[in-house]
């Protein structure tokens, strides 16, 4: 396999996991442009005691776009 081949594939793959947790977890989507490079996943959750939350967070960074998915869920 080529190098483009495989960044090709990381692209695709980090495209199609934002999408997917878009979907599954009915998330909102922000999209934003970046002045700098970044390629990257990141996700955290923040647990919210008082109101029995837990709080999502997940960003798909390719080159100058920074794809944020946010959603929340009640902890049972």
């Amino acid at each position: 396999m080529t190098a483009i081949a495989i960044v090709t594939l990381l692209i695709l793959a980090s495209i199609g996991s934002a999408f997917l947790v878009y979907f599954k977890e009915d998330a909102d989507m922000t999209l934003t442009l970046n002045k700098g490079f970044l390629l990257g996943v990141a996700q955290t959750q923040t647990i919210i005691e008082d109101e029995k939350e837990i709080d999502f967070s997940y960003q798909v960074c390719l080159a100058v776009l920074i794809i944020t998915l946010t959603w929340t869920r009640d902890v049972e």
